[in-house]
């Protein structure tokens, strides 16, 4: 009975690869066919709100609630878009700003730098006014 046993556990822990509970491990083909889906619909593929088992598709409350959540995933795709494109925006310009005083000469040069370190300042002040990055982190986690 005990080497019965110890087979068991044995496919378990083979089967069990990555710490998925029995029944739900991630073989090759499944993993495969996920990633080709993945590829096909892209990153943003419209939100899908599933029906649940025992209440009415018509429900008011679920109606209600599928809005807010719908509201919560659109506002966290902005957010993110956002927070982004300015990070993006001042990484740029600040990898710009060195190589102006290389190619540019005396007032011109440091005419320009503080001009795009200005950009800079204003970029930074603007996505930590508006909290994009952090409104997108909590707007996801209320999503899922």
């Amino acid at each position: 009975m005990d080497a019965r046993r110890e087979r068991r556990r044995a496919d378990v822990r083979s089967r069990n690869v990555g710490g998925a509970l029995p029944g739900t491990e991630r073989t090759g083909a499944a993993a495969v066919k996920r990633f080709a889906s993945y590829l096909v619909r892209g990153r943003h593929d419209p939100l899908v709100l599933h029906t649940i088992v025992g209440v009415a598709p018509g429900d008011p409350v679920i109606a209600h609630l599928d809005s807010q959540i719908k509201w919560y995933e659109e506002n966290a795709k902005r957010s993110m878009t956002a927070h982004f494109r300015l990070r993006t925006t001042q990484i740029l310009i600040a990898a710009v700003i060195p190589v102006t005083q290389v190619f540019l000469d005396g007032v011109t040069a440091r005419v320009t730098a503080g001009a795009l370190a200005a950009v800079v300042a204003v970029v930074q002040g603007f996505d930590s006014l508006h909290h994009y990055g952090e409104h997108y982190v909590n707007w996801r986690a209320i999503t899922q």
